[in-house]
């Protein structure tokens, strides 16, 4: 019984993390984002199709998606490795949802929200960085990149505290967002990546 009830409740998550707002909200004003700009569902396709608070409102959702499933697999099971599976799963839905072909974001602000529950200091360094590169050069994939190379880098220090095993996860999930990335890091060497 405790078996389903595990799969019961990732299952969830996993949807939890799926529900594609950035294309809820963009069909809600009479656009198709995945016909417009980058054509991916991210906070910053909104921003370029509908503006700053459209933005602000996907942004939020998305970045909640990855601070509930960490809370709720504390909450439910009070160890690290099922914050760990939650966080995971909101993740992986986010970036893989069933409800667009298995397509989606690329994790950036769901991995936020995951931050914000493991280790907030790393969000704000994260936070700061992203700000800096965006104002300085308005690459919001460079941006995104950077924070993540920041985030390996303080998840291998050994001064914050954090439990090895979410050393691991945060190294793995930063890797995988840059991953993600991998088709922007090619058109910010060749000069064609898309400015905000």
């Amino acid at each position: 019984m405790e078996f389903f009830y595990y799969i019961f409740f990732y299952t969830l998550i996993f949807f939890w993390g799926s529900i594609p707002y950035s294309i809820i909200v963009s069909k809600a004003k009479g656009v198709n984002l995945l016909e417009f700009g980058s054509k991916n569902a991210g906070a910053t396709n909104v921003y370029r199709a509908l503006g700053l608070r459209y933005a602000i409102l996907v942004f939020l959702l998305d970045f909640l998606k990855g601070y509930i499933a960490c809370l709720s697999g504390y909450f439910f099971f009070h160890q690290n490795i099922y914050v760990i599976i939650a966080a995971t799963l909101a993740i992986l839905g986010h970036t893989f949802s069933p409800f667009l072909k298995f397509k989606g974001g690329k994790g950036a602000a769901t991995g936020l929200g995951v931050l914000l529950f493991i280790q907030p200091i790393f969000l704000i360094a994260a936070a700061l960085t992203a700000a800096m590169i965006i104002a300085s050069t308005r690459y919001v994939s460079l941006a995104t990149i950077s924070s993540s190379i920041l985030v390996i880098i303080l998840s291998c220090l050994p001064y914050f505290s954090t439990p090895l095993p979410y050393q691991v996860f945060l190294t793995f999930i930063a890797g995988y967002i840059i991953i993600k990335h991998k088709a922007n890091i090619a058109r910010l060497l060749h000069g064609k990546e898309n400015k905000v």
